[in-house]
């Protein structure tokens, strides 16, 4: 039972910093949400920041699972960064406002080792398929990360500003991400 009412508080405490940010979640509807008094709150978490830390800790674990999953296999790279970009459409709200350096939330700094491993994997990964024989010639690494990495924050950016407190999503995103394959495609792979 303990257990389940830890996780219970930390699910509702995601959905709360998720759609109100660290500064406007209330612990105090989270606790009513949750149908328990701040006793429990307070014996598994030492506060709000701690309560925050330890919801976005479980979702860089989740992340960061995900990553792995998709950047240690050995396929084409196309297929990785197909994978890459599905798992954007998917991504989620709680990270982008975590990872967004705004000052009023608590910095977590796993999350910025979670960039530089999958940053280091990314790049592993076009290196490989360079050996390969995947890439056009005189392709430069660094621009098609650059060039893939600043899709994928506009695609979350996009999603994080447009999608706030809708029920449905505000554009197509499989059409975006197949429209930046097929660009990316064109540019870079033979």
């Amino acid at each position: 039972m303990k257990n389940n009412t830890k996780q219970l508080i930390m699910d509702i405490a995601w959905k709360h910093f998720s759609m109100y940010g660290y500064t406007d979640t209330n612990l105090e509807r989270i606790c009513k949400e949750a149908g328990i008094t701040r006793g429990p709150l307070y014996y598994y978490f030492k506060d709000k920041e701690d309560l925050y830390r330890q919801v976005v800790l479980q979702e860089v674990e989740k992340m960061e699972k995900e990553y792995t999953r998709i950047l240690t296999r050995k396929e084409p790279l196309m297929d990785i960064i197909q994978n890459l970009l599905n798992l954007s459409t998917i991504y989620n709200p709680l990270l982008q406002r975590a990872n967004s350096g705004a000052n009023e939330i608590p910095k977590i700094k796993e999350i910025d080792h979670l960039n530089e491993e999958v940053l280091k994997m990314i790049y592993n990964d076009f290196q490989q398929a360079a050996r390969n024989g995947e890439l056009k010639e005189g392709s430069d690494i660094m621009n098609m990360i650059y060039f893939l990495y600043t899709y994928y924050l506009g695609i979350v950016t996009f999603d994080e500003k447009m999608n706030v407190g809708r029920q449905q999503q505000f554009y197509n995103k499989e059409l975006a991400v197949r429209i930046f394959l097929d660009s990316f495609r064109q540019q870079f792979i033979k």
